[in-house]
């Protein structure tokens, strides 16, 4: 082997500050010679004397013994850098892991399929927790919470109102001991929950979360996955939750329900419009205008009836049908509106739509009572008539877009009437309507708790109704 060569050891004093380093070269360890650094190897010349393998073993030794030096001397260092690292990152941690200060104010976006469904501006003033809330762009939640230093809630005042219309009474609670404040349409009270149990200090934990609208109450489960990761559980939702190293929401998943919850720092309010429940879209898509039709048996049907704002002289159309009971025309109060996003839905692909409040419901006049499925479609039928009656709409071209029970109505009226272009049926029955209501009252006899399994409802074989066993 010769005399050997002379090598130099440069040890990186960081190397305990780069985890994850595969090669010797990442912490700083090189060789000085021509050739590589192996940690063992022997001589393979045969060639050589037997006293020159003698030198050459005795060379070897040596080698290794320097070695050996070496590797414990690199070990040693690194140790005591990483040693210091983790002392640092606990230190750090144990400094965070108390703070429950006021986080930033922010916009809490919640995404439905990409689309925003809400946006919950929250900011801290002192102790207490500030929201205005815009879901769908039409329900308003203003609500004031004060908290105490361990992030339970002392009470809370909430103004709901609706985009162009007036603010409700307050609702002003007092929240009790021990609670935080909890509202699905609130999604900062997911960071509130988080910011609770990190006061705890537990890896899992059952909070309870009080309302802000009445008195119930429910236990939010908080799970500690990790410093940053949370599971919060209420009920049927799960939320994934990211926080920072202060607990401090930057986003959120609803996995079961495709929601996204992202938190922005400068999302401003003009980003989010208003709109009103029954007006026309803030972007201008299309033009919305109240209409008011008259029925043949003497009462009044007031509805919307929206319209492309660009396309050809004549448009199709649609008529949405409302389901069972009495119902207004968007299907339901702010922020669920299902027939409004409908209606929305296929105006911007082109469609006019007519969506009308039952009658007796809403701006609708005569008595909605006493009327059937009967007398409904009836009413329907008077909408189909005035919309062809209309300059700006093909006769040809009138669709039925049924809800419910209104996915029942669409085929009675098709039947009779050759002329509908289409029919579409949402949550329709698959069934006779003997058959179905057969079905409902069994259903709703079978989960109700206060009817005893001796005083059941049995179906009878023949399949004509029920008879009580008792």
């Amino acid at each position: 082997m010769g005399a050997a060569e002379d090598r130099t050891i440069v040890v990186n004093p960081n190397c305990g500050g780069k985890p994850g380093y595969q090669t010797f070269n990442e912490i700083g360890f090189q060789t000085a010679g021509p050739r590589a650094f192996v940690w063992d190897h022997g001589v393979a010349d045969a060639a050589r004397s037997s006293p020159a393998r003698e030198q050459a073993k005795r060379e070897v030794a040596g080698e290794e013994k320097t070695m050996k030096r070496t590797r414990f001397l690199i070990v040693t260092i690194c140790a005591g850098f990483l040693a210091t690292a983790q002392a640092e990152r606990q230190a750090n941690s144990a400094a965070t892991e108390g703070k429950t200060g006021a986080c930033g104010p922010a916009a809490f976006l919640t995404l439905e399929q990409g689309k925003i469904a809400g946006v919950d501006w929250v900011k801290q003033e002192g102790n207490t927790i500030h929201n205005h809330v815009v879901l769908t762009q039409s329900r308003i939640i203003d609500a004031a919470i004060e908290l105490r230093s361990d992030q339970t809630a002392v009470r809370s005042s909430v103004v709901l109102s609706v985009a162009g219309g007036e603010s409700e009474k307050p609702i002003i609670r007092e929240l009790g001991e021990g609670a935080i404040y909890w509202s699905d349409m609130i999604v900062s009270s997911v960071e509130q929950a988080v910011l609770r149990a990190r006061v705890s200090g537990q890896a899992s934990s059952k909070i309870p979360g009080a309302s802000l609208y009445s008195d119930s109450r429910g236990d939010v489960l908080v799970e500690r996955l990790d410093a940053v990761d949370w599971v919060i559980s209420y009920h049927n939702k799960r939320y994934e939750v990211l926080t920072d190293a202060q607990g401090c929401m930057l986003s959120a998943t609803l996995p079961e329900h495709g929601v996204v919850i992202e938190r922005r720092e400068t999302f401003r309010e003009e980003q989010y419009p208003l709109w009103a429940p029954y007006g026309a879209p803030p972007d201008g898509a299309y033009k919305a205008e109240e209409v008011r039709i008259s029925a043949p048996q003497g009462h009044s049907l007031v509805g919307t009836l929206t319209t492309p704002s660009h396309g050809g002289a004549k448009f199709s159309a649609a008529v949405l049908i409302t389901g069972l009971g009495p119902s207004e025309r968007n299907g339901g109060q702010s922020p669920w509106m299902p027939l409004r996003d409908l209606a929305d839905a296929l105006t911007r692909a082109g469609i006019a739509v007519l969506r009308v409040d039952d009658r007796g419901v809403g701006k609708s006049s005569g008595d909605h009572a006493p009327s059937t499925t009967f007398d409904e479609a009836d009413d329907v039928q008077t909408e189909v008539a005035w919309l062809r009656a209309r300059n700006d709409i093909d006769a040809k071209r009138v669709a039925l877009v049924g809800y419910s029970e209104g996915g029942l109505i669409a085929p009675m009226i098709a039947a009779k009437d050759p002329q509908i272009a289409a029919i579409v049926t949402l949550a329709g029955p698959g069934t006779s309507g003997a058959d179905l209501a057969h079905y409902q009252i069994g259903q709703a006899v079978n989960r109700d708790p206060a009817i005893g399994l001796s005083l059941r409802l049995i179906r009878c074989s023949s399949r004509r109704g029920y008879i009580v066993r008792r």
